[in-house]
């Protein structure tokens, strides 16, 4: 799973795709709710070799949030592959389209091979159309099994009521005899403590219809002695869990991008402010001042303990002097109970 977030101050340009036989192609916008989307990725391979492929937003729009699952795909020749993106709002935004732009790298490259646009409309509550390099999923198919499926609920609700006006038919039925001097047979069930018969014959006029009862209902006697209430303690309240660490580095890089210092070298463990910056905070600001974007390409969560994770990124750094560069690290995050927060320790590889 790959995660970005757009920023507004997005320096980079992509270059335009340069291979023919990677296509790629977005299903319409389907509303989670009134600040999420999802979308459907398809990437075909018309190539006779595997493609290894990496997805990512490089025209993101500000204040979303874009997932990818998965970020990474193996696509054999001749077929095809999918993958899933959700766009988050952050904050509530203007009703309107945000567009964006998707593209795909071959692994190890920085050069698209291919891309496609679409647009996220906050609170839409119905699929909309996606600009993109390939075909669209169809929506008659589903509104036409969506029919059948009404349908056939229709039918079975139907066919319960039949059946219940069958059966109510033969409740309380009244046979009529043609003895001059039939009996009536009363059933009263005996409750409480009184004793004696069950049944009271009792000669009826004639011609008078013989009435079959329905069977008495069993009663159940409730016990004299009180049941004591039963006190169950409530369970003690939880405290509030930490951010995930994830989503704990993308803030870091945020506000790197902000240049605001004091929270990122806050977010660093003491053993990492002192091996990796030697707790020099002027050289670690000197450093990130000399980097002019830093982008988050996308992230995934390798492992999680309870107080221990482990998240490898994929970072785009844009330097002053014009020089782009994509490095893939893994960090190593251990939790800050105190402060609820997660903090980078270590840059395992």
């Amino acid at each position: 799973m790959g995660t970005f977030r757009g920023n507004a101050d997005s320096r980079y340009t992509p270059s335009e795709p340069r291979d023919a036989a990677i296509t790629l192609g977005i299903s319409p916008q389907v509303s989670r709710d009134a600040r999420a989307g999802e979308y459907t990725i398809t990437i075909s391979n018309e190539s006779d070799q595997v493609e290894t492929l990496a997805l990512f937003v490089d025209s993101p729009a500000h204040d979303l949030q874009y997932t990818f699952e998965p970020s990474h795909l193996r696509v054999a020749a001749r077929s095809q592959a999918a993958a899933h993106l959700l766009v988050h709002s952050w904050s509530a935004l203007e009703h309107k389209a945000h567009p964006f732009v998707i593209s795909v790298l071959r692994s190890g490259s920085s050069t698209p091979v291919a891309r496609a646009t679409a647009q996220f409309v906050p609170g839409a509550t119905v699929a909309r159309e996606a600009t993109a390099t390939g075909r669209a999923l169809p929506i008659k198919p589903i509104l036409i099994g969506a029919g059948l499926l009404l349908l056939m609920c229709a039918t079975g609700v139907m066919a319960l009521l039949a059946w219940q006006v069958y059966r109510s038919r033969d409740v309380g039925t009244v046979v009529a005899h043609n003895n001059p001097t039939p009996n009536v047979t009363v059933v009263i069930p005996v409750t409480g403590g009184a004793k004696g018969s069950a049944a009271t014959t009792t000669p009826a006029p004639a011609n008078a219809p013989s009435i079959t009862p329905a069977p008495a209902e069993t009663s159940v006697q409730s016990s004299d002695t009180p049941v004591p209430p039963t006190n169950t303690p409530a369970p003690p309240p939880q405290q509030p869990g930490v951010a995930a660490p994830d989503a704990a580095l993308i803030n870091y890089y945020a506000n790197i991008n902000k240049r605001a210092y004091g929270a990122t070298w806050a977010g660093l463990s003491p053993r990492y402010q002192s091996a990796a910056n030697q707790n020099n905070f002027d050289a670690y600001q000197n450093f990130w001042n000399s980097v002019a974007q830093v982008t988050v390409v996308n992230t995934k969560l390798l492992s999680q303990g309870d107080s221990i994770a482990t998240v490898r990124a994929t970072l785009r750094y844009a330097y002053n002097d014009g020089r782009v560069v994509d490095e893939v690290t893994t960090f190593r995050m251990i939790a800050d109970a105190s402060r609820h927060q997660w903090l980078i320790d270590e840059v395992v590889k």
